[in-house]
């Protein structure tokens, strides 16, 4: 009786949705990519993921934690506090080259449900239901199982460790020439002035995300409107979301640096940033829920795919008024003032407001059946960023060791985003003011340099850089996860320069918590650079 009542419901129910996408084809594009920018840890909209970390600008830099706000007479100054300019004497050309590696997987634990406890394992690919089984409620799916179609859960490892891990990924990327730069000092009414420009690669766009089971609505979700609403007679649809943007963003720079007095270095640097990135998303349908009650659920395979793909070109505008064409279209602009006493040297630097824009062309591709619909969609995409500020701090003690400190303060809260509002595009991401803004961060970094002998010196460092993301759920809602980093590098002099080796190692696990499971994050990174530099 259970079964043929239950088949009567969901007959009805195939036949109604069967037609629904008949007649709205295309609306089902409008429909299932809305629901990719609902909520943070569920799965995100493609956007201005991975420009929140900055790509390193020299082998010693990388291998001092990336303490260079106070060093001084080396052209990568022009990267982050163009005043340490202001002490080279002779001209100077540095090139970098650098190697990448980026690791990461994810594991979901579902918690046992006592309102639903086939749920779970359905999800966590422990019992994969029969198609022949599809719209049968769990009740009576559970009297056809026999103890052979239920798997036991792996057990007695670390819940970051890979052995359980949902998906892993892995990314390597090269660049012979990361970065190229020259400083040309001079001398003005008595004053030291050094002209420099330089071409370097400021970010490395990798950002991928993946999630087996992105649910909408999600269960575990008790705030979701569409949850409190009709626990009743809800469906819950199932995909399989996967996000992959890469790429890369360039910085055109060009600076100058005053030598005030024995004891001050002044230096001003504008830049001009663009780059692309090729973008993927893609959901892929599983299946879905209906709760015709509360208590009860049952599971119908539903095979669909919507894929977006396509590019994203960068550039930046100045947030300041009034300020002239050409110095608008070169920026973000820093300002840096170093004070030299002694084995002691002060650095400040400041950066002003500045906009970073996103033009995006993407291809919608909707497949169902033997029936392809293909739409092209593109827009504007703006992150307007606020003003931040870095101290730093390098003690030396008789040109054998130096330690040098980077403290970094970056309101991002006050950053604000904005995304195309055409008609057609509003219609797909209707739910964009929902996406979670970034949060303030504070970096630090502390770095060594130890001289073995008047040619040779060897370099350590240490850096804690936050995400400007907070993980679903978290207890602290001001601070996101630390991204810790060690590293270590050689430096080796010769009469006309010399050369720098360096190695970090990053790493960053979090969790996203629901009331029905549990996203356990970890990411590594690898960062090998080589430096050469010159003086002539």
């Amino acid at each position: 009786m259970i079964r043929n009542t239950n088949h009567t419901i969901f007959s009805f129910t195939l036949k109604f949705l069967s037609h629904l996408r008949f007649s709205f084809l295309l609306l089902g594009v409008l429909y299932f990519l809305p629901t990719v920018s609902m909520s943070q840890g569920n799965g995100d909209p493609l956007g201005f993921q991975g420009l929140s970390k900055l790509n390193m600008f020299s082998a010693q830099a990388l291998a001092q934690g990336n303490t260079s706000i106070a060093q001084t007479g080396v052209v990568n100054s022009l990267f982050n506090n163009p005043a340490g300019l202001g002490d080279i004497e002779r001209l100077q050309i540095s090139i970098s080259g650098k190697s990448s590696q980026w690791k990461q997987h994810e594991n979901q634990y579902w918690t046992e449900s006592r309102l639903h406890p086939l749920l779970p394992a359905i999800l966590d690919g422990r019992y994969v239901p029969n198609p022949h089984h599809n719209g049968l409620l769990d009740t009576a799916l559970v009297n056809l199982m026999s103890p052979d179609d239920y798997t036991i859960p792996l057990l007695g490892f670390d819940q970051y460790s890979p052995e359980v891990a949902d998906w892993k990924d892995s990314y390597i990327s090269q660049s012979p020439v990361n970065n190229i730069s020259l400083a040309i000092p001079l001398k003005i009414m008595g004053k030291s002035l050094v002209l420099a420009a330089g071409l370097a690669r400021r970010n490395d766009i990798y950002e991928y995300d993946r999630n087996d089971t992105y649910l909408n609505p999600h269960f575990g979700d008790r705030t979701n409107p569409v949850i409190l609403a009709a626990p009743d007679s809800m469906i819950m649809n199932w995909f399989k979301y996967e996000r992959l943007s890469k790429g890369g963003i360039n910085a055109l720079t060009f600076g100058l640096a005053l030598r005030m007095s024995n004891h001050l270095q002044l230096g001003l640097s504008i830049q001009n940033l663009n780059g692309e990135s090729d973008d993927h998303l893609e959901m892929d349908k599983v299946g879905y829920f209906l709760f015709p009650k509360s208590d009860e659920f049952a599971f119908t395979y539903d095979t669909m795919t919507v894929v977006q793909s396509g590019k994203s070109t960068f550039g930046t505008t100045s947030d300041i008024r009034g300020m002239p064409l050409l110095i608008s279209f070169f920026n973000p602009i820093k300002f840096g003032i170093l004070f030299n006493y002694k084995q002691f040297d002060l650095g400040f630097c400041i950066t002003s407001p500045y906009t970073i824009t996103r033009d995006w062309d993407y291809t919608i591709e909707f497949f169902e059946t033997d029936t392809i619909t293909t739409t092209n969609i593109n827009g504007q995409d703006q992150m307007d960023l606020p003003i931040t500020i870095a101290l730093g701090a390098k003690i030396e003690q008789k040109n054998r060791l130096s330690i040098s400190f980077d403290i970094g303060f970056n309101p991002y809260s006050q950053t604000h985003f904005s995304y195309t509002d055409t008609s057609f595009n509003h219609t797909i991401f209707q739910l964009d003011t929902l996406r979670s803004n970034w949060v303030d961060q504070t970096t630090f970094g502390i770095g060594m340099k130890y001289g073995i002998t008047p040619e040779i010196s060897v370099m350590a460092g240490y850096r804690s850089v936050p995400e400007v993301f907070i993980p679903n759920r978290a207890a602290f809602r001001h601070k996101g996860p630390e991204m810790e980093s060690v590293s270590a590098g050689i430096s080796v002099a010769f009469p006309f320069g010399q050369i720098d080796l360096g190695y970090e190692y990053r790493f960053l696990k979090y969790y996203d918590s629901w009331e029905t499971n549990l996203n356990y994050v970890l990411k590594t990174e690898n960062h090998l650079g080589v430096s050469l530099r010159f003086g002539l």
